[in-house]
């Protein structure tokens, strides 16, 4: 319990001998000397790619049986939720742990909402060459949320500057 306390009050203890970076808990320090030692201890046992993590072992064994048990778990409103979240900088076991629901449900959401934004780009919007994936996601948040801010304020008739 102390130990957790610790993550709310922003005193970080443990702290890497590599870069630098501080910890709250000793356990998120183990796990990010993986980063600099690019050690991937959990591996497939069908096709040996490597994982730092167990939870990604987990969720790559279904690309091989090509189970979705949780893709239809979420309500519309819970997947804007994730999405936004996502969007602000959460991991996706913060956001399960936010929505009280499991990581790889949450995890097959942002795979699902990956594929679908990258299918349905809007004409016209598009980044120019040598943005990240994500940049051209954050993009099209953007131009979606934009769009439905016009829609309300038409519906509405609200201005959105007095004038």
């Amino acid at each position: 319990m102390n130990q957790h306390y610790l993550t709310h009050i922003n005193e970080k203890p443990h702290s890497c001998e590599v870069c630098g970076k501080a910890f709250a808990l000793k356990n998120n320090l183990n796990r990010h000397y993986l980063t600099h030692t690019k050690e991937k201890p959990h591996s497939c046992e069908i096709c040996q790619k490597a994982f730092t993590r167990k939870y990604c072992l987990s969720l790559h064994y279904l690309t091989h049986t090509k189970e979705k048990p949780h893709s239809c778990e979420l309500t519309e409103f819970e997947r804007g939720r994730v999405v936004g979240l996502r969007e602000g900088g959460f991991f996706s076991h913060d956001i399960a742990e936010r929505l009280g629901r499991n990581v790889s449900t949450v995890h097959d959401c942002l795979q699902q909402w990956s594929r679908e934004s990258t299918a349905s780009r809007i004409p016209g919007f598009r980044m120019p060459r040598g943005t990240t994936e994500r940049e051209d996601r954050r993009r099209e948040f953007g131009v979606w949320l934009w769009r439905i801010v016009l829609r309300l304020r038409q519906k509405f008739e609200l201005q959105l500057a007095p004038q």
